[in-house]
């Protein structure tokens, strides 16, 4: 479980927890939906989007905490084989300056069984089972800023290495180390159809993939971190592998603002 932590106001995408699911030794079970639960003195305003991730996978669009309940509801769909545990990754985006409210106390948790689906199977546990809390900074985090940048090409079936995506990131207020970009394919080709993933900087291979996940994303993790300093900005481009059918349409952008982890 994560330590205790401060996070600025506006902070992106931060990795507050993990949850273990076991399935027994005699079957596999399948996760359907999993409810988080938000407490401490705090608000759901606090909150601007939680997530559940499977190792640099997100799993489902940001979630919202509901006001009056203070859950928020996962639908899922992960198979977790016989005699295995699956630990997942609870991260939070916290609301900007005049939303979240500084000095404010978080801390998320599964409160019951009843709060996990496992397809029928019986749940178990030693409930509640609950993060450490997460205090809000009176300080703001700084701005990444992603944009399109320049125009492509069409590749064509059987082209390796095609410029498939060319976007730009800005740091505005401090400097910004880049850890991740998830970029979701919405395109028609099959995503079984896009392969070897290349995200290049001034030529240079910074992060790369082998396939677009069964979710239609894309992790692409940079190690190390990626610097860019205040005030300057970076143009990245992303290279694949395309087979296909040439009718095919390929179109990746930033679902969320929680894919570009700084």
């Amino acid at each position: 479980m994560a330590p205790a932590s401060t996070l600025p106001l506006g902070a992106n995408s931060v990795k507050v927890g993990e949850f273990n699911f076991t399935a027994p030794a005699n079957g596999a079970i399948s996760l359907t939906g999993v409810v988080i639960h938000r407490s401490g003195v705090g608000s759901t305003a606090d909150i601007a989007n939680a997530y559940l991730y499977d190792g640099t996978n997100r799993l489902t669009s940001g979630r919202t905490f509901n006001s009056s309940t203070n859950d928020a509801t996962f639908t899922l769909a992960l198979s977790i084989p016989a005699g295995t545990t699956k630990t997942l990754g609870f991260y939070i985006s916290i609301a900007a300056s005049g939303t979240a409210t500084a000095g404010d106390t978080n801390v998320f948790g599964i409160e019951s069984a009843s709060a996990v689906s496992a397809g029928g199977a019986a749940v178990t546990g030693n409930f509640p089972i609950r993060t450490n809390s997460t205090t809000l900074a009176g300080t703001s985090a700084g701005t990444l800023t992603v944009a399109k940048s320049g125009s492509l090409s069409n590749p064509k079936v059987g082209d390796r290495e095609a410029l498939v995506s060319s976007f730009q990131l800005s740091a505005s207020t401090e400097d910004a180390w880049v850890n991740q970009v998830t970029l979701t394919q919405g395109g028609s080709i099959a995503n079984s159809a896009l392969s070897n993933f290349k995200l290049k900087q001034s030529g240079t291979v910074v992060a790369s993939a082998s396939g677009v996940s069964s979710a239609g994303r894309v992790a692409l993790v940079f190690s190390p971190a990626f610097k860019i300093d205040r005030g300057n900005n970076r143009t990245f481009e992303l290279y694949v592998d395309v087979d296909g059918r040439p009718a095919d349409t390929i179109s990746f952008y930033l679902e969320d603002t929680g894919d570009a982890d700084s």
